[in-house]
């Protein structure tokens, strides 16, 4: 059931919301009225598109997804699972929503600290270590090859298990351990043909700490990946733009979203280009 929530002044210029486009903060305010008194909504895309963007038929599954990678990355929300199902839980609900009678509907994570994709900006996060009680990235490979030195290798550290927390022999995950800079400075190395980073912004930084994370764990991964970049026109911006357009051009910050990463990873912009008439 929908519920009246409450938004404070200070929610307008919070660094962590501003990095957010218009629609993903939309997106926040939504899952306020609809998530129960915990501040825990199902992570379900049909059902937040029903209930926040049910008449906004140019937002699509796609695009709510990406929305709700924007406000993961931002550590305004938190992403886990419990008993094979999956939620969402706003960061910092009990600082700022107050419920004379509150009734749950959801379960709580099985670990209450944050899993920030970056560090804390502000009150609405906690921690920055990986939690308990969430499962592995699930998400099928295919293009690059994962297992030689050409490819990208996506798996999980040795153990296999990716639930838990890093310890003192596995602690580069941590975001004081992860060498953004470096992977900046990589990325200008191998692609000097692409867009320069002029300015790291805790979004940007958020992307790769998320790649470094699920993908990318060490920098000769990141070096392979660039590689793989480079085979293709398309992101390299040899590929003729349409209608006259100018070429498409990646840059770091497109390349290190989630979605756009999931589709190079599968070889979506690495197909032969047409012959142009």
């Amino acid at each position: 059931m929908a519920r009246i929530r409450t938004i404070k002044p200070e929610f307008w210029t919070s660094e962590k919301v501003v990095e957010c486009s218009r629609d993903a903060r939309l997106l926040f305010i939504g899952l306020w009225n609809f998530s129960d008194d915990h501040g825990i909504h199902p992570d379900s895309v049909k059902r937040i598109k029903m209930e926040i963007f049910p008449g906004d038929f140019d937002i699509d599954a796609e695009s709510i997804r990406r929305m709700i990678d924007e406000l993961s990355i931002h550590c305004l929300i938190r992403r886990y699972s419990v008993d094979g199902e999956d939620f969402l839980k706003v960061e910092g609900w009990d600082k700022h929503q107050k419920i004379d009678r509150p009734t749950y509907r959801f379960p709580l994570p099985i670990d209450d600290e944050c899993t920030c994709l970056q560090e804390p900006l502000d009150e609405h996060s906690t921690s920055d270590h990986p939690r308990k009680g969430m499962e592995g990235n699930g998400r099928e490979w295919k293009g690059m090859d994962l297992s030689t030195p050409h490819g990208v290798d996506v798996t999980f550290p040795p153990d296999g298990n990716a639930d838990q927390p890093p310890d003192d022999e596995n602690d580069n995950a941590k975001p004081d351990r992860i060498p953004v800079q470096q992977v900046v400075d990589l990325y200008h190395e191998l692609l000097p043909e692409l867009p320069k980073v002029q300015k790291l912004t805790e979004a940007r930084r958020g992307y790769i700490r998320q790649r470094w994370r699920e993908d990318l764990p060490d920098l000769s991964h990141w070096r392979n990946f660039f590689n793989h970049i480079r085979k293709s026109d398309f992101l390299m911006g040899k590929s003729p733009g349409a209608n006259g357009k100018p070429p498409f051009v990646a840059d770091l910050e497109w390349l290190t979203k989630p979605a756009n990463f999931a589709k190079i990873a599968e070889d979506k912009y690495h197909r032969p280009l047409r012959a142009v008439r």
